[in-house]
């Protein structure tokens, strides 16, 4: 039975929602969905509370709209962090691996796909 595009959509979203569900936890509840999240510089050089909350924000995020996420894939998100008066920006790329070179041919099957998890700073819109 084939999927169709909307199944497809709906899987790849449930895959990233768990997939950043476990950023910042020692324990994996979704062993099969792998990859990685990137901090970037401008966030890894800020003081540990506010790395903390920015990952456990990004984790827990679901402000998810038609302009954030018009592909209902939920593989980018922006909110405002107030303590530093920036937004944080956040986006997964699919992979065929972790070395991130190949884009997966499929990312709503999780044997084919790495994901790689990026979090930065922008100013505030």
């Amino acid at each position: 039975m084939n999927n169709t595009l909307s199944d497809n959509i709906k899987a790849i979203a449930f895959q990233n929602d768990a997939f950043r569900s476990e950023i910042g936890s020692f324990k994996s509840n979704f062993p099969a969905i792998k990859g990685k999240c990137i901090l970037g510089k401008d966030v890894s050089n800020l003081p540990k509370e506010h790395v903390n909350e920015i990952i456990y924000r990004t984790r827990d995020f679901n402000g998810f709209d038609r302009y954030n996420d018009p592909n209902g894939e939920h593989n980018k998100g922006r909110f405002y962090y107030g303590p530093i008066n920036k937004d944080v920006v956040w986006e997964i790329h699919y992979y065929a691996d972790g070395i991130c070179r190949k884009p997966s041919q499929d990312p709503s099957d999780v044997s084919k796909t790495y994901r790689d998890l990026r979090i930065n700073l922008e100013p505030r819109l």
